[in-house]
């Protein structure tokens, strides 16, 4: 096997660490998103209902952290 194949078929495995769930997946971003939000002084609370109203009705990402304004 070349090692370039080798890398691709293992990439994301790993024997000692298993990958996390979906659900622990979701809540580390949440809870990622949340710590975000207390450095910038937002309303966590309203930035993650953006988001999840914008995916809900399959509209693009709103910039609910001011990217475009900064």
């Amino acid at each position: 096997m070349s090692g370039v194949f080798v890398a691709a078929y293992s990439y994301g495995k790993s024997a000692s660490v298993p990958a996390p769930h979906r659900g622990e997946q979701f809540r580390l971003r949440v809870l990622s998103m949340v710590e975000i939000c207390k450095k910038r002084e937002l309303a966590a609370l309203d930035v993650i209902s953006d988001v999840v109203s914008s995916v809900i009705r399959k509209q693009s990402y709103p910039d609910v952290l001011n990217f475009i304004n900064t």
